[in-house]
């Protein structure tokens, strides 16, 4: 086989999203046969089903396992409150388990989790389901909330860790086992939507500030996160 740039980048990324699992018990647990994990830790590049499968697995980007373009890990960016209420609104519903990750920025991380099931090989293969998305949190995302029996809350989580998750590099195994090594499960107050909402709530300062805003939340998810990994990046240096 003749190696391409796809191929490289394909081999190199599987091995990122393998971490120190044995790849045969990883690709067991997928669902992937012996002889299929084999080739793509070759480099082959396997059929939309395999890349579905290991998506769904460790909510990886099938874009970035393919051609190592946009970030490893599935992400949803939100640019003000209302867009993230607005976003965790659509989705909400009494199987997910809901995690809110806060740091010491207005910046913060929601984590629904749930178990799930996907086919592949004539075989069920269980696993669990995320979608994780971040955003300033407000009194709009908490009133969300405030009907949710149990709401695991971490608070003060360390800025590396954070902005890690948020520029989509960690993945399940990562975001599940800093939430289950906290014990934090209580149900959210209105009084904790009060302590954060001044926080966090988006006010446009001029119509042109408003404008801008109207125009990224225009944009597609990856420009979207093109611009804030710039704008990270600047604010860094």
């Amino acid at each position: 086989m003749i190696a391409t740039s796809d191929n490289c980048n394909f081999l190199s990324n599987i091995e990122f999203l393998l971490g120190k699992q044995d790849k045969h018990p990883w690709g067991k647990q997928i669902g992937l046969s012996t002889g299929t994990v084999s080739r793509m830790f070759q480099g082959k590049i396997p059929g939309h089903e395999v890349l579905n499968a290991i998506s769904k697995y460790e909510n990886a980007s099938i874009t970035w396992m393919v051609t190592g373009e946009t970030s490893p890990y599935l992400i949803t960016t939100l640019i003000d409150d209302e867009e993230l209420a607005e976003h965790l609104n659509e989705l909400l519903d009494q199987d997910w388990k809901i995690s809110i990750l806060n740091g010491k920025t207005k910046q913060s991380v929601i984590v629904l989790s749930k178990p799930a099931q996907y086919q592949i090989n004539n075989k069920i293969i269980d696993y669990t389901a995320i979608e994780v998305m971040s955003g300033p949190l407000g009194k709009l995302t908490y009133n969300k909330l405030l009907d949710v029996e149990k709401v695991c809350v971490l608070e003060d989580i360390d800025e590396v860790t954070l902005t890690r998750i948020i520029r989509g590099q960690v993945g399940t195994r990562g975001i599940l086992e800093l939430i289950n090594n906290t014990n934090c499960l209580y149900k959210i107050i209105e009084r904790r939507a009060t302590e954060r909402v001044s926080e966090n709530v988006m006010s446009y300062q001029t119509l042109d500030e408003k404008h801008f805003i109207e125009k990224f939340r225009a944009l597609k998810d990856d420009d979207q996160k093109t611009i804030i990994n710039l704008m990270d990046s600047l604010l860094n240096k």
